[in-house]
């Protein structure tokens, strides 16, 4: 808040509006979609607009255990297969039901773990299959770049939080794969920073 009012966004007087309140104890919860009027104008429309991510990793780190552990009986890759799946369809089908994206239980969905977890539990595959992948993975950014750029362009297709259809379900797993690609590919890269990390 000490920035907002540094940057003349709010005023003093601001505090005095039960929304400003609304807002701030929204940022410490899950509910930190809410933005009120008076900080639309600042920056991108929210003053923290990028932190939207931190309770969906939360979520990552606590219901993942939970899933696999009521899933134990079954091999961890059928159980990272299945949570794909479930996670990519009801994306599909939250985005079909979605029509204004402003119903708190969209906003809430939206910051939930439910319509990314296809996209961590693909990382979590090409990792338990590392070993049997990466001739193709490993050096090969050049080719991932061209795959992926014709695939955009040919099927009109990027990536995006609302998969609303496979096409732009493929363009963010093949996004997914230029990315480890480009990790894997020039490995001196990381030298550059000797040690640590951005």
């Amino acid at each position: 808040m000490a920035l907002l009012l540094l940057f003349k966004v709010i005023s003093f007087t601001s505090f005095l509006n039960l929304d400003l309140w609304a807002w701030f104890f929204g940022q410490i919860t899950i509910f930190q979609y809410y933005t009120p009027n008076l900080l639309r104008n600042f920056g991108v429309g929210t003053p923290n607009g990028s932190l939207w991510t931190i309770p969906v990793e939360l979520e990552f780190y606590i219901l993942l255990p939970v899933f696999f552990l009521f899933l134990k009986h079954i091999s961890i890759k059928v159980k990272f297969i299945a949570l794909f799946l479930f996670s990519a369809m009801f994306n599909f089908l939250w985005t079909s039901a979605c029509e204004s994206g402003e119903s708190i239980l969209d906003k809430l969905i939206e910051v939930s773990i439910f319509p990314y977890l296809y996209a961590f539990l693909f990382g979590g595959l090409m990792f338990l299959n590392w070993s049997k992948i990466k001739w193709f993975i490993e050096g090969k950014i050049c080719y991932w770049f061209l795959i992926y750029g014709l695939y955009c362009y040919f099927a009109d297709a990027l990536p995006g939080y609302h998969l609303d259809d496979w096409t732009t379900l493929l363009a963010n797993l093949l996004l997914g794969i230029l990315t480890i690609s480009a990790a894997f590919s020039k490995i001196s890269l990381g030298k550059v920073l000797h040690g640590n990390d951005m």
